[in-house]
């Protein structure tokens, strides 16, 4: 545009994002016609507040039939002679952007909650096998805070008796292979904890995710079996 803010070039691809024809536009059409908020104390060039040589905004737009959205706008002003401003501008339409990071907030966010709220517990071990996350369900079974076990090492949780089988079978899995679900002792603050430990690579990453059923009241209830079998 020029020092009035006209456009004195724009290609077919703005045109059309704008709901006008490059004719019209070329015109005598002003630059912050097609703003929602035009910036304070602009000149009629400018796209942010105090202008300058450089300059980058995301700013709102309107496009065909009032229909806004919202473009990331870098331009350089040049100043020709007296009085003389071209500016030369590059505008990328945002709008599929902004879609895509929703619709990745929201698969996160539906990930998150299913995490936070499974009933069994949940942890993710990375490639040293460290515990990069656990859910609230994990902690409660060995009496813990979530704080108290994101960073440890998962070997230092696990009983000694199980500790040597249950590495070889993350080796197994981070190298491709499979394991049956297995019932493990695991360390708690207070007292030993028997679970289930389910054991999958997540794909396309060197994560492993594990999940535990708490066997406390099953093995509890076995117990008592045993020991009315005992009684009679």
């Amino acid at each position: 545009v020029n020092e009035s803010g006209q456009f004195v070039f724009v290609n077919a691809t703005l045109a059309r994002w704008l709901g006008e024809d490059i004719e019209s536009l070329l015109n005598g059409a002003r630059l912050h016609t097609f703003f929602n908020d035009i910036p304070a104390d602009a000149r009629p060039y400018d796209i942010i507040v105090n202008g300058g040589a450089k300059q980058m905004a995301e700013v709102s737009m309107k496009g065909p039939g009032g229909k806004t959205f919202m473009a990331a706008i870098n331009q350089a002003v040049v100043h020709e002679g007296p009085g003389l401003v071209r500016t030369r501008g590059v505008v990328h339409d945002l709008t599929a952007e902004r879609a895509m990071h929703q619709a990745l907030k929201a698969s996160e966010d539906r990930f998150q909650r299913f995490f936070e709220e499974a009933p069994l517990g949940i942890a993710m071990l990375n490639s040293e096998g460290g515990l990069n996350d656990c859910n609230q369900a994990l902690a409660s079974i060995l009496f813990y805070k979530i704080e108290d076990i994101e960073g440890r090492q998962f070997e230092a949780l696990i009983h000694e008796e199980f500790r040597e089988s249950v590495l070889a079978s993350l080796n197994r899995i981070e190298t491709g292979g499979q394991t049956a679900p297995v019932e493990i002792t695991l360390l708690g603050r207070d007292r030993n904890v028997s679970v289930q430990m389910f054991a999958r690579k997540l794909l396309g990453s060197e994560s492993v995710v594990l999940h535990f059923i708490d066997l406390t009241q099953q093995k509890e209830l076995e117990a008592q079996f045993v020991q009315s079998q005992k009684m009679q």
